[in-house]
């Protein structure tokens, strides 16, 4: 999924913007039985809970995370069950009481902790204005987005406490209630891709991209195979702690590799396939037969697909790398420096080039 659409969607969650018409919630009991549906319309809310909603919903579509908070998968079945209440909660404009229960209970499954849940579902309707090439708004709409959204959230007994009663004037104890936690998961269908419906996509957000609910988005939403960005990266550590003995060795071989990975992306690289990993990890000071064991190991793992640069891309390790370059560079110009102030005085200032060389020893 596109970063602009995300934030395109995202941007819509705000009351002039958004078409959300109504809002069923559910809670999920410890056993997984639903204990209580409600449906409302978002407009008929208090204030208070109008705005808490919209902010539920505009955390799902975090643009700086896509990619790996955020992804779009491609449906690889066709419809499933899941998919035909979807229609017919879209068809019914949210009436289909049926469809909505039914939508409660398959969503209940993709719950990841063991704890109270709420499972909440929005429909939401969007008229796709047109753009001109400057990307600025036209007067008509080129097609709709009418899509079902349906989030899952951890519900927790808060903490027993005082708290301040403006109608006694002091402070009192605080009766304990159920609070509905951040998004844990959530999914839309149909999606959004380029400005335009999706119905062959469904959009995920996971608050754990290390281990997002692939078994559900398999079976329940009919999805592909797919992997975060942090998956990706993590895959290949692990590869890599597994392939390279030095433990001393280990972190330096992460640092080479992303350092490179950056220079290629600077050279409009998107994908690296086997051979490519393979080359990278000599550069990274890995031997020949190992690097390709790793990069045969890894390409494996991802059905021999090239993986994208900017899936396997950590920054942090380019950063540290490029860091210790710079640092070296430093100490080999001050040694530079020292050799020819030796050079120029005839070893006269022995006393300031010992100085400049114990400071570049200990940068």
């Amino acid at each position: 999924m596109a970063k602009r659409d995300i934030m395109e969607l995202q941007k819509r969650m705000r009351t002039e913007e958004h078409n959300i018409t109504w809002i069923a919630t559910a809670l999920i009991e410890l056993d997984g039985t639903v204990a209580s549906v409600h449906k409302e319309r978002l407009v008929s809310m208090r204030e208070e809970e109008y705005f808490k909603y919209l902010d539920k919903i505009k955390s799902i579509f975090p643009y700086k995370k896509y990619g790996d908070a955020v992804l779009q998968v491609d449906v690889q079945f066709g419809a499933t069950v899941l998919h035909g209440y979807m229609s017919a909660a879209i068809n019914s404009e949210m009436k289909d009481d049926e469809a909505i229960q039914q939508i409660i209970e398959i969503a209940r499954a993709a719950a990841a902790s063991e704890t109270k849940h709420a499972v909440i579902i929005w429909n939401d309707i969007y008229d796709i204005i047109k753009v001109d090439k400057n990307n600025e708004s036209l007067d008509e709409s080129e097609e709709t987005l009418n899509y079902i959204g349906c989030m899952v959230c951890p519900v927790n007994m808060d903490r027993e406490g005082l708290a301040y009663s403006a109608n006694d004037e002091k402070f009192v104890a605080k009766d304990r209630e159920w609070i509905m936690g951040a998004p844990e998961f959530a999914f839309m269908w149909p999606s959004f891709t380029d400005r335009s419906v999706n119905e062959d996509a469904v959009t995920i957000y996971t608050n754990n991209p290390a281990n997002p609910p692939h078994d559900f988005i398999a079976s329940e939403l009919g999805c592909k195979t797919f992997w975060t960005r942090t998956e990706v990266q993590k895959l290949f550590e692990h590869a890599v702690l597994r392939g390279v003995d030095e433990q001393d060795d280990q972190p330096l071989v992460l640092e080479m590799f992303n350092y490179k990975l950056e220079q290629m992306a600077d050279q409009d690289m998107d994908m690296l396939d086997e051979s490519q990993m393979a080359a990278v990890l000599e550069f990274a000071g890995v031997k020949a037969e190992i690097a390709q064991r790793i990069a045969r190991e890894y390409a494996k793992i991802f059905n021999n697909v090239p993986q994208s640069i900017n899936d396997l891309y950590v920054k942090k390790y380019a950063t540290k790398y490029a860091a210790e370059m710079k640092l070296l560079e430093i100490k080999r110009k001050l040694n530079q420096a020292a050799d020819a102030i030796d050079n120029m005085s005839g070893g006269r200032s022995e006393e300031l080039t010992q100085d400049i060389r114990r400071v570049a020893a200990g940068l």
